[in-house]
């Protein structure tokens, strides 16, 4: 959905975040992401890199069920299986 504010950047930095691991609620910082989760580029204190960058195993288990990227992937594999079930053989 375009103009959401959901759709991640094809950079895959993300610029002026708001940290929520403080009372402060600095929201200036860099993160950017890696192949294992998130990295505090720019004006992150320690709080802020320990929160970011914690190790996540698996996002079903971080964010829930309902996590919008778990529902994505859930439709789109269900929509692949029905595709593959009603194509024809041969």
């Amino acid at each position: 959905m375009a103009g959401t504010g959901t759709e991640a950047p094809a950079s895959g930095q993300y610029d002026n975040v708001a940290c929520p691991f403080c009372g402060i609620l600095c929201d200036d910082l860099q993160v950017s992401r890696t192949a294992t989760g998130l990295k505090v580029n720019k004006n992150g204190c320690a709080k802020a890199i320990a929160g970011f960058e914690r190790a996540v195993e698996n996002l079903r288990d971080a964010m829930g069920a309902d996590a919008p990227e778990t529902r994505r992937a859930e439709r789109q594999a269900a929509a692949a299986g029905a595709a593959a079930a009603s194509a024809p053989a041969g």
